[in-house]
């Protein structure tokens, strides 16, 4: 009886791509660049992480430096390396700000975007279509175009239940 359960699992596993440990409702990871330094330099990816810790407030700055993003958590600096990835919790709130230079935020999937964040509007610069921008780079491109010192780029908050 237990094999043909096992057995029964992994034909589920391998047909369907179900798996018994797996969420269905965890959000896909997202990444993102800058609109004008492009996927080669300063691109990063948000990794969603449990509930169960405090919620934070993230900062990724654009800055003199055009070859990577600067991360804050709470204040502190975490900076990634390029294509690194930042691990976001539900209830964190992240803004995208320029500092110094000429930086955008172009996403690389909208529909993936929208999913784990929700996109405070009034916080920031215009968010719309930009499929041609980087061939290649994501199948839905959405984002700002670029905008000089100082400016929000965009805020949002991760979707998903906040920890009690």
């Amino acid at each position: 009886m237990v094999r043909i359960l096992l057995s029964l699992a992994l034909t589920a596993h391998l047909i369907v791509g179900v798996c018994p440990s797996s969420r269905a409702d965890a959000p896909e990871p997202v990444k993102f660049t800058c609109f004008v330094h492009g996927p080669v330099s300063m691109t990063l990816t948000l990794a969603p992480e449990a509930a169960g810790e405090p919620t934070r407030k993230l900062e990724i700055i654009g800055d003199q430096n055009p070859t990577r993003w600067r991360v804050t958590v709470d204040g502190a600096d975490k900076t990634p390396e390029n294509g690194g990835k930042v691990a976001v919790r539900p209830g964190d709130t992240i803004t995208w700000r320029v500092v110094q230079g000429f930086h955008g935020v172009l996403f690389a999937d909208r529909d993936a975007a929208k999913v784990m964040l929700e996109f405070d509007e009034t916080a920031g610069k215009e968010l719309k279509e930009r499929d041609d921008k980087f061939p290649g780079f994501g199948p839905r491109q959405w984002g700002t175009t670029g905008h000089s010192a100082v400016s929000t780029l965009a805020q949002a908050k991760v979707k998903g239940e906040k920890p009690k």
